[in-house]
């Protein structure tokens, strides 16, 4: 009844070949960051080299944590976005770029953590279904904003509660 079924698309495939490299430093005691870097290669959509560098810091009399992120991405469409019968071959690769800053905030010695964040993001050749047309396409440019909110507790030593907001 569930199977086995045969397949009405004809065989296809990709290859990507990456690298990726990452530093983590400790500055201090309160200053932290990373940096990130990646090289891709895909046989059908070329040579990419992305990259992300977070830091963060540590304001002890404050007892909160100031963070931010800036980074950059790509992403190669699927086989299936590329060759399903939802599929698309002149799909583009999408490109991105992001950054966000926060703060998290501890209580009751580090039992409780409150945070806050803001975000953006942009892309270019944003790959996305189509409910019109019932098949993938590139959006030439889009964009993503907004806050995240979230607190984790840990009332006792085997409960751990979080909660969050985006």
């Amino acid at each position: 009844m569930w199977g086995p079924f045969s397949t009405t698309f004809k065989e296809q495939s990709a290859r990507t070949n990456s690298f990726f490299a990452q530093d983590q430093i400790e500055l201090n005691d309160a200053l932290n960051a990373s940096f990130g870097l990646r090289w891709d290669d895909h046989d059908m959509f070329g040579s990419e080299v992305t990259y992300r560098a977070a830091a963060s810091f540590f304001v002890e009399d404050a007892d909160m944590r100031i963070k931010g992120t800036y980074g950059t991405g790509f992403k190669a469409p699927s086989l299936f976005q590329l060759y399903s019968s939802y599929g698309n071959e002149d799909l583009d690769a999408e490109k991105s770029t992001g950054w966000d800053i926060g703060l998290e905030k501890y209580f009751l010695e580090d039992k409780v953590t409150l945070g806050a964040s803001y975000f953006f993001n942009e892309f270019e050749d944003m790959i996305d279904y189509n409910f019109m047309t019932y098949t993938y396409t590139n959006v030439a440019e889009a964009e993503t904003k907004g806050f995240e909110l979230f607190m984790n507790a840990r009332p006792c030593e085997k409960t751990f509660l979080a909660v969050a907001y985006t």
